[in-house]
């Protein structure tokens, strides 16, 4: 007989749960505002400078959800506080006046990236919600609401830089938490792609292309015909808008037509600093130096990285660039500058262990875990964004359901 009671006392907590999930979820939102704000700064005030705050409000707002009864191992908290005793330690024992280019502006958000994922966590594991169809729409509810956002300032975005008020073709949108909701037939993904290219940022072409592509590799031994008809139309449709595609994949010939006059026959660090690989890296070539530079002076450092508020000196005398930076576009060079290669290298065993754990081609969540860390070769998500962890957040704790949920 069922026990109703029981299944009344439920009801509020799983109300609850869904209510906790959707406000974290709402917090996520603010990321989708980024690319407005460096919109605006083409023709307005420059309000970069909101990103950081959205960031700090939303790590604020997650921390507010956190419950006592958290699922969260509480081995992991501890080894969380180890390191950041280390890091104090470092601040303290590890510097002297002047050395190492400290600002208070570095070491706040050396702290605030160190704890971010934690934070995350706990408020992933406090969400009493255990089933994963609640997980997976809510999922689909914030990348629906995420393109709302995005979609009306890409397309301001192009027309401004179609129109000549924007010389610069590349706004960054961080569309691999989304699209993975979405790639249920042609029709969207060609959507997605056109509305890609019209935002000229290479990376987040290339994450797409990598998604999609091992999305619909699962249709390959399922529907080869299907497979070949949709390659050979994509094939016509290319060749029929050739010009366009030119176009808007201008800044990626360019890069083509410099790596033929490449010589690397000193290594791939000889053309640092020069034209051919601001064209080709855009700057992050010349992150990489500064940091190898950094711990060729403090070679000790390379274990636990550099002290909070250090920066290493980044140049890029193509551009006459010279700035201090604390972090990297290559995520796990900015990880090993700030945070030393033991952290970084156990964040990467763990990420690539939980891919594999809950691989599922046709998982929304799986493909989105598969965009941050491809993600993580060409932006600084995982080092700045909220949004990132929640995500790594919910795929530990409920990626294998969804994986099985989607077979």
């Amino acid at each position: 007989m069922t026990d109703y009671t029981d299944i009344a006392a439920r009801i509020p907590q799983r109300q609850a749960g869904v209510s906790r999930l959707q406000f974290i979820l709402a917090l996520c939102l603010l990321d989708a505002l980024s690319p407005a704000l460096i919109t605006i700064r083409y023709f307005g005030p420059n309000l970069v400078f909101l990103v950081n705050i959205f960031f700090l409000l939303m790590v604020c707002g997650i921390a507010a959800t956190i419950r006592a009864q958290t699922k969260f191992p509480v081995v992991a908290v501890l080894a969380v506080l180890v390191f950041l005793a280390i890091s104090v330690a470092k601040m303290f024992l590890l510097t002297t006046a002047g050395d190492y280019n400290q600002t208070t502006e570095s070491a706040a958000k050396y702290f605030l990236s160190f704890m971010m994922p934690m934070v995350c966590f706990m408020g992933v594991y406090s969400l009493p919600e255990d089933d994963p169809e609640v997980i997976e729409r809510a999922l689909v509810d914030f990348a629906r609401r995420y393109l709302y956002m995005v979609v009306p300032f890409v397309l301001f975005y192009a027309a401004l830089n179609f129109s000549g008020r924007i010389s610069y073709f590349g706004l960054g949108v961080n569309f691999h938490y989304v699209t993975p909701f979405f790639l249920r037939g042609a029709v969207p993904v060609v959507g997605f792609v056109i509305l890609i290219l019209l935002t000229g940022k290479r990376a987040v072409l290339l994450n797409f292309l990598i998604q999609t592509l091992v999305s619909f590799s699962r249709y390959l031994v399922l529907r080869p015909v299907h497979v070949m008809v949709g390659l050979a139309t994509l094939v016509i449709i290319s060749y029929a808008f050739q010009d366009n595609l030119l176009f808007l994949l201008r800044r990626f010939r360019l890069m083509y037509e410099v790596f033929l006059t490449l010589d690397l026959s000193q290594g791939l660090f000889s053309i640092s600093n020069s034209w051919e690989a601001l064209v080709l890296f855009g700057g992050r070539l010349e992150e990489l130096t500064g940091i190898l530079l950094y711990f060729e002076q403090h070679p000790g450092q390379i274990w636990f990285g550099a002290p909070p508020g250090a920066n290493y000196i980044w140049s890029v005398e193509s551009s006459d660039l010279l700035e201090f930076k604390n972090y990297s576009h290559f995520t796990w060079a900015g990880y090993t500058f700030r945070y030393g290669i033991v952290l970084t290298s156990a964040l990467i065993v763990f990420l690539v262990t939980l891919l594999v754990r809950t691989a599922n081609r046709s998982s929304g969540l799986w493909l989105v875990l598969l965009g941050i860390l491809t993600s993580s070769f060409f932006g600084a998500n995982m080092i700045v964004s909220p949004t990132t962890w929640v995500m790594i957040a919910l795929a530990t704790r409920y990626g294998r359901r969804l994986a099985q949920m989607d077979r």
